[in-house]
């Protein structure tokens, strides 16, 4: 655990798959050994972000034990176990005493809760009903996990749920896997990656063995994307320590004016609001930088048509007037490589994700609700959607985890109820309103801009129909207005075209309708909640509460993933 309860960890979950029986039990622990302790000289531990392990394991013999028992020596190391049966069924595995001692030993190190999948299974005699629970465990240990370690001999499956099947699966979920031959463990760990497939394939995976990465960012991003999320300094330290300062005293505001105890929220204090606080101005900085590149993009294509529309029209033989032309498309280029050098527009959304969900959790876990668990946690969009980073979702269950485990005995009722109702439920109701309304009045802004300059384009084209044919003296178009009103009409239209490009890139009116429905059913449930007698009722309506917020945050972001910055065709 970090020295301070605000000071942020890095959680580098490990999962395990691997053979059972191997013929040289001792060779696979210092090759297991060995792995770990190059991961651990890739990632170092930072004082500012320390490193902490957890490795998911259900506790098979050989290889599940042989790496629980490697990552479990270091300081910062803890146990998650997922069995295919529950746990007094899955104990008949291991029918050697010695076999079951270890298992058992194990399993006291694990932190609670114990994940168990099956709830009942075939008699053990019955070797082949009872393996269907080893694939199921094997892919869950693979989707807990971000990286995968497999001691595998790169043969075929003996059974349902087999190493070759668990590593098949993971090369599908695009997990890193690092392989320790479980026939030559004293050959170097090789990092596993997927090929395409080829004809006449047998039931082993397609993959390529390359070297280990030999930085910590190839071998986790995520890890990289939180590093750049705790030392990022376009939030200078004392901003940040003067926002944590304002936040917390209108928590605590809000909890005396609900009689909520002090020791209620000390947990929230200490370890939502700094990375709270931290998330938010850090989303509003990104989203500032990321309006201002997608208006200039667009701002920058037109003022290159309107200079060559001029150069044209005014100073045919002044062919250096398209100097300023290139400018403004060099500018366009420029924008955009700023924005993907610096990700303004991926950090504003995962940022701002990271805020709202840690928003709603400090609301909340008073109640002792995790906003991330059960049906809420799997409320997501249809598959095909972009989502967040893992490191995000791992961030705020580690976070709220933290919270959970020191929290006080839940106050009194009414304060409770004050406390959510007031500063989560209405205070979201409200900011959904003003959004609405803030977000219709910039795109009746923009709408009335075109339509104005589409008005003084149609005017300027029938004026030019209208007018006389007329001899203009050669340099002298610039002071004709006829030549002006062929300007405005060729020019304007591609202004009219960036206002309307900005506001859809902007997505101001879909935006404007979501807020404008979520503040509707927003007031809904804050009626109930406001009626609600009884905590039993009260969690209730806040678990409708939270899944209609993190649903509505995940479809947000997965429809603004879709608007990064382009280039104008």
């Amino acid at each position: 655990m970090p020295d301070k309860p605000e000071q942020l960890s890095y959680e580098l979950r490990i999962g395990v798959t691997g053979h059972r029986n191997l013929s040289n039990e001792s060779a696979v622990a210092e090759a297991v050994d060995k792995l770990v302790a190059s991961i651990e000289q890739l990632f170092g531990n930072p004082e500012d972000v320390p490193i902490e392990w957890c490795v998911i394991s259900p506790l098979a013999k050989g290889a599940d034990r042989i790496v629980a028992k490697s990552i479990l020596k270091k300081k910062n190391a803890r146990l998650e176990v997922i069995t295919p049966f529950p746990i007094e069924e899955y104990r008949k595995d291991f029918t050697n005493p010695e076999d079951l001692r270890e298992f058992n030993e194990l399993l006291q190190k694990a932190d609670p809760p114990l994940t168990e999948l099956l709830e009942k299974s075939a008699d053990q005699n019955n070797s082949k009903p009872r393996t269907r629970g080893y694939l199921p465990v094997g892919r869950k240990v693979v989707d807990a996990c971000e990286i995968l370690i497999a001691i595998w001999d790169g043969k075929p499956s003996r059974g349902k749920g087999g190493t070759a099947e668990i590593v098949s699966y993971a090369l599908e979920r695009g997990k890193n896997i690092l392989r320790i031959d479980a026939e030559n463990p004293k050959s170097p760990a090789t990092l596993l990656c997927p090929t395409k497939k080829k004809e006449a394939q047998t039931n082993i995976p397609n993959y390529q063995e390359l070297p280990l990465p030999d930085t910590a960012k190839k071998l986790s991003l995520n890890y990289h994307q939180f590093l750049e999320f705790c030392r990022d300094t376009s939030l200078s330290k004392e901003k940040e320590e003067r926002l944590i300062k304002e936040c917390v005293q209108d928590i605590r505001k809000q909890a005396k004016k609900s009689a909520l105890p002090d020791a209620q929220l000390t947990p929230v204090l200490d370890y939502l609001i700094p990375t709270y606080v931290r998330a938010n101005e850090l989303s509003m900085i990104y989203q500032k930088q990321h309006v201002l590149l997608s208006k200039a993009i667009h701002i920058l294509s037109a003022i290159a048509v309107s200079v060559v529309v001029f150069q044209v029209t005014f100073f045919p033989e002044q062919k250096g007037i398209i100097a300023l032309e290139i400018c403004a498309m060099v500018g366009v280029l420029v924008a955009l490589m700023i924005n993907r050098q610096f990700s303004w527009h991926g950090k504003w959304i995962d940022y701002r994700f990271l805020a709202e969900q840690l928003r709603t959790a400090i609301y909340t876990v008073v109640l002792e609700l995790n906003p991330l668990s059960g049906p809420i946690h799997t409320t997501k969009t249809l598959p095909f959607y972009n989502k967040p980073k893992n490191w995000i979702d791992f961030s705020i269950d580690r976070q709220i985890s933290k919270v959970l485990n020191h929290s006080d005995k839940p106050a009194h009722f009414s304060a409770v109820k004050q406390f959510v109702v007031e500063g989560w439920l209405d205070t979201q109701k409200t900011w959904h309103n003003n959004n609405a309304h803030k977000k219709k009045h910039a795109e009746h802004q923009l709408h009335t801009a075109v339509i104005v300059l589409f008005c003084v384009t149609l005017a300027m084209a029938i004026l030019h129909i209208l007018e006389p044919e007329s001899q203009i003296p050669e340099g002298q178009e610039i002071f004709y207005l006829s030549e002006w009103g062929k300007f405005l009409a060729i020019t304007l239209p591609a202004w009219g075209g960036a206002l309307h490009a900005i506001g859809k890139q902007l997505e101001y009116d879909r935006v404007a309708e979501r807020s404008n429905k979520m503040a509707g059913e927003l007031g809904r449930l804050l009626t109930l909640a406001n009626e609600s007698t009884t905590p039993d009722e009260l969690r209730e309506i806040v678990q409708q509460a939270i899944q209609t917020i993190n649903l509505e945050t995940y479809e947000w972001w997965a429809l603004i993933s879709f608007n990064s910055p382009e280039l104008v065709a």
